[in-house]
Formats: C-alpha cells, sequence, structure tokens
C-alpha cells in the first residue's frame, strides 16, 4: 500500500504522541517507585544529647542518649539505612518480641560501631518467665541483607539467674546476613525451666506463603567473643535450623570466633551445609554440638578447644526425624577432658552417616574418640595423647564401614590400631 505525503505526516503525528505518552507514564512510574522505594540512608548516632539540629549526620548526630530514644529511632528507621553508632554507652530495650517499646531489626540495616561502643539490654523481665529477651532480633519472616559489627553487647542476665527466660545479642534470619567483631557478654539461660539461650544466630527465614522454613545461604558470623556468661544452658554461636528447630537450614560459615568459660550447651551449634573453621573454645564445656534434625555437609577445620569438659565434638541425632551425615573433622587441636569426639546415635542405626576425621591433636584425659551405630567412619593421620583412648566398636552399638589407620601415639594409640 502506497501512502501519500500527508498519510505518511499523519503516521509520524501518531507515533510522536504515542512515545510522549509512554514517556509521561514511566516518569510516572519512576516517580512513585522513588516515593514508596526505601533510600539507603547513613545515619549517625551518639549517647549524648548534641546541641544544634539533630539531622543524623556526623556533625550533628541523632541523640540516642535514653533507652527510649535509642528505640525510638530504630523503630523509625526505614530498610536498608546504614546505622553509624559513635563510640559511648547505650541502653536499649531491645527486641520488640516480648516487648511493645523495643524494635526489629529491619532488612538491608548495617548497624557498625564507631570506636568502642557497648550496647545494654535493660528491658524488664516479665514476672512469667519463659521469654527470649535480647537486643537485636529480626522478624523470622524477613528477607536478611543485614551486617552488624564492631560493638559490644550487655545481655545484662544477671536478673535471671535462678529465674526462668533467657538472653541473647543478635538473631537474624534470610539470606546474606553478616555478625562481625560483636562481644557478647553476661547472657543467661537456665537448663532447670528448659530456658535455652542462643547468644550469636543466623536462623532459616519462614516463608509464610508456603509455611515452610526455607534453606537459606550465605550467613556468616566471624571475629565474634562470648564471655561472661551467667547461665547453665544454651549456644554461644551457630547457623541454625528454623524456630521449630527441626527444618530449613543456614549455609554459610562461622570462622575465627572466640567462646571463654562458657558452660551451657556448647559453644557453637551445627547446621546444614556450613563451614567452622579457625574458632576457639577455652575453659568451656562441650564445643561444637548438634541433636536436632537433619545436620549434613559439615566442615569443622582447624579450631581450638582447650581445656574443656564434656564433649569437643558432639554429634547426637536424637530430636524429630534427625540425622548426620557427610561430616569432615579435620585438623583441630583438641584439649579435652571428656571426649574428644563423640558419635551417638540414640534413634539407632541409620541416622550418622559417613564421618571423617582425620589430621587432629587429641590431648588431656579421658577418651580421643567414641563412637556408636555410625556407617560409614574413617579415622585417619590423628595424633593422639597417651593418656587419651578411644572406642570406635562397641559389641551392643555395632559400627559399620569402620576405617582406622595412620593414627599415632607410639606406641599406636588403644583401640586405634591399623585396621584394613
Amino acid at each position: 500500500m502506497n501512502l501519500n505525503q500527508a498519510q505518511l505526516e499523519e503516521c509520524r503525528k501518531r507515533v510522536d504522541v504515542a512515545l510522549a505518552i509512554l514517556l509521561i507514564v514511566l516518569a510516572v512510574i519512576c516517580a512513585d517507585g522513588a516515593t514508596n522505594a526505601p533510600m539507603a540512608k547513613t545515619v549517625y548516632l551518639v549517647a549524648t544529647n548534641v546541641p544544634g539540629k539533630a539531622t543524623g549526620s556526623l556533625k550533628y548526630p541523632l541523640d540516642a542518649s535514653t533507652p527510649k530514644k535509642f528505640d525510638a529511632l530504630f523503630r523509625s528507621f526505614p530498610v536498608s539505612t546504614r546505622i553509624k553508632i559513635i563510640e559511648g554507652e547505650y541502653e536499649t530495650t531491645g527486641s520488640a518480641a516480648y516487648n511493645p517499646q523495643g524494635f526489629y531489626v529491619k532488612d538491608g540495616w548495617k548497624i557498625a560501631g564507631i570506636g568502642k561502643v557497648v550496647i545494654q539490654h535493660v528491658a524488664t523481665f516479665p514476672e512469667s518467665g519463659g521469654n527470649a529477651l535480647g537486643v537485636f532480633e529480626h522478624d523470622y519472616q524477613g528477607l536478611g541483607g543485614i551486617t552488624i559489627e564492631n560493638l559490644t553487647v550487655d545481655e545484662n542476665g544477671k536478673a535471671l539467674i535462678g529465674k526462668s527466660g533467657s538472653t541473647f545479642a543478635v538473631r537474624l534470619s534470610g539470606n546474606n546476613n553478616t555478625i562481625r567483631k560483636v562481644t557478647a557478654i553476661h547472657g543467661c539461660g537456665n537448663r532447670a525451666t528448659w530456658d535455652e539461650s542462643f547468644t550469636f544466630t543466623i536462623c532459616s527465614r519462614y516463608d509464610r506463603p508456603t509455611l515452610r522454613w526455607q534453606d537459606n545461604t550465605n550467613g556468616l558470623i566471624e571475629f565474634c567473643v562470648v564471655q561472661d556468661y551467667f547461665g547453665n544452658y544454651g549456644v554461644a554461636i551457630g547457623l541454625l535450623f528454623g524456630a521449630d528447630g527441626f527444618s530449613g537450614s543456614v549455609r554459610g560459615n562461622v570462622r575465627s570466633n572466640t567462646v571463654l568459660n562458657f558452660f551451657g550447651t556448647a559453644p557453637y551449634g551445627f547446621c546444614n551445609n556450613a563451614t567452622y573453621t579457625g574458632n576457639l573454645a577455652s575453659n568451656c564445656f562441650g564445643g561444637f554440638y548438634t541433636d536436632t534434625g537433619e545436620c549434613h555437609d559439615v566442615v569443622a577445620g582447624y579450631n581450638t578447644l582447650l581445656n574443656g569438659a564434656g564433649f569437643a565434638f558432639h554429634f547426637s541425632p536424637s530430636l524429630g526425624a534427625a540425622s548426620v551425615r557427610n561430616v569432615l573433622i579435620e585438623g583441630n587441636f583438641i584439649e579435652t577432658h571428656g571426649i574428644g569426639v563423640a558419635l551417638s546415635s540414640p534413634l539407632g542405626p541409620g541416622h550418622l552417616v559417613n564421618v571423617t576425621i582425620r589430621r587432629n591433636t587429641f590431648t588431656g584425659s579421658g577418651d580421643a574418640i567414641v563412637a556408636a551405630y555410625v556407617n560409614g567412619l574413617a579415622v585417619e593421620d590423628n595424633l593422639v595423647n597417651e593418656h587419651l583412648e578411644s572406642t570406635i566398636q562397641w559389641a551392643e552399638y555395632p559400627s559399620q564401614n569402620v576405617r582406622s589407620r595412620r593414627n599415632y601415639r607410639l606406641p599406636a594409640p588403644t583401640g586405634l590400631e591399623n585396621k584394613p
């Protein structure tokens, strides 16, 4: 079809009008998105009342000098806010889970201390007890993307001694979360009332549409310290399952952390698809532990456990549909006065599968390795103190596919003689 000049001109006009309308629509959409989408903003907080207009800048930081002001500020910050806390001592009522005056950590927050920052939890513990109270808690349906670093959290758990309830410092959920260079002091958990504390944890996210706890990724806890623990029931550091305790997981790393004088469940808690390297536990009960849910594809390497009571590494699948499989324990230095590596299966055979223990050094007193009901156990190239013995095959709790070789003590450590 041939168009004359007038028709061509009319087509061009219509095209121009259509393009103009399209550009207007796009502009409106972009403007609306800019209005509603949270902007990544940096704010500074100070522990004193600074004269002048508090804009949140470094020169005019926001006043967080009281628990009421601190908590109100944190409730007001949108997602993806960068929160810089200037050196000083702060007080907060912390998590809003059991405290209507508190706040929740929001997705994308980057919280960092500048200088020596101490944040003390000061919420009143309910008389009814049974509550977990702490400072930085992320909603368990949150997406993640949070970093908390360079500060000290005083859990103020002394008020719970002899009572029910527990404390925590940081509890995050979802993907891409980091806890770095945070020190936690004065935590508390109570075994008598089954109130277990969890100091630093990154947990699985709950997806409400599917009613499932998710498998999350990129969890990182590094260069943190837990000390001066008041309680007797809890885990200091861990990547953990969902709140149901059985499903979901967090793939990630726990590395270069320190736990001192911790007498709870264990300093470190295991989870699926996680790597634990370069960590220290000194003068603690236990070391690394799991008893709940599926725990598989775990690496625990080059950690140091000094003057420990109980079990340095304890895998005891016993709660729920529990199982442990594909575990590597390598290159650790273990000073134990209990058991170095304990592999036990209260649920019977079939719940402990494929465990390798190699190139570790065992010293102290008690037992180096005790195993029961393991299917696929390799014990290789370990150096064992002459005061330690091992039992990797029990007549009443038999294991299958066991290999023990090149374990040394001069002579070979009892129970770990070379076997084909």
